[in-house]
């Protein structure tokens, strides 16, 4: 099992070169086809099409559009000629970012994306893009920060969230690949009820074990901190270890039109300083 097809979401950020570069990065140590996919919703608004001034700010807007998917794709064939030739493809959506995103990420094995930054709203995509596709891919999802663009050791010293349920479970069968290549793996059990069934006797040996079946040697270790949130307790652990990347589930649903998406999640969507594999 490997990634074979990446899907790079592309946006109007200053931070976007930090998605194509992570993703042209992976894309090349996995020998995958990087798909990047330039999902920015461009609406002119509401207008009235006998108006002479709308036609004017149709044209400006249109060409506005067109300007901002050129920088977006000069960018992504700047990371991509190089190194992955005729495996790279630019896409541009034609319809809601999320909608374009999901369409897509159906047929990747990987989505990679940026978390938002709160200070640069105006990137053509909904606020709470990365939380929807988390739960609306079905595919895993590399959320990459939004302040740094180049994270060249990616994936050598893998930090990997444990606490026994379906979602991380899954994060660590998507991150197979990656952990397969990494220098070291440390899987942390946060808070855990020894003895559990969710952990067993010893937190995280026996996810130690079955990594070690798949080639990956792993390190079981538990992190207790109970005055800390799981998120904040994984982030402060994450700094400690030197992660560059951590892998865990996420946890979230829908309701009516309200996204609730689990604490952990929430904190390391907001406060993460490291890329973070996520799978729901």
């Amino acid at each position: 099992m490997t990634h074979k097809v990446i899907l790079a979401a592309i946006d109007n950020s200053k931070h976007a070169t930090g998605v194509v570069s992570v993703a042209t990065d992976l894309a090349q140590r996995c020998g995958a086809h990087l798909i990047g996919l330039y999902a920015v919703y461009a609406d002119a608004g509401a207008h009235d099409l006998q108006d002479p001034s709308w036609q004017v700010h149709l044209q400006a807007h249109a060409a506005k559009v067109e300007e901002q998917a050129a920088r977006a794709r000069a960018r992504f064939d700047k990371y991509t000629e190089a190194v992955l030739d005729a495996k790279a493809e630019f896409r541009r959506a034609t319809q809601d970012a999320l909608s374009a995103v999901t369409v897509n990420a159906r047929y990747a094995d990987l989505v990679v994306i940026g978390q938002r930054d709160p200070d640069e709203p105006g990137t053509g995509v909904p606020a709470n893009l990365v939380d929807r596709a988390l739960l609306a891919v079905g595919r895993p999802v590399l959320v990459v920060p939004y302040y740094a663009n180049a994270y060249p050791s990616l994936g050598r010293n893998v930090l990997v969230a444990w606490n026994g349920s379906r979602e991380s479970a899954r994060a660590v069968r998507d991150a197979l690949p990656l952990l397969q290549q990494a220098e070291r793996v440390v899987v942390m059990a946060v808070n855990p009820r020894v003895g559990s069934k969710e952990h067993g006797e010893l937190p995280g040996a026996d996810l130690a074990q079955y990594l070690a079946r798949h080639g990956v040697k792993a390190e079981a270790r538990a992190s207790v901190a109970p005055e800390l949130g799981a998120g904040d307790e994984l982030l402060a652990r994450a700094s400690d270890l030197s992660a560059d990347l951590l892998v865990m589930g996420a946890y979230g649903h829908s309701r009516l039109q309200e996204l609730v998406m689990g604490g952990a999640t929430q904190t390391m969507l907001e406060h993460m300083t490291l890329p973070v594999f996520m799978s729901h």
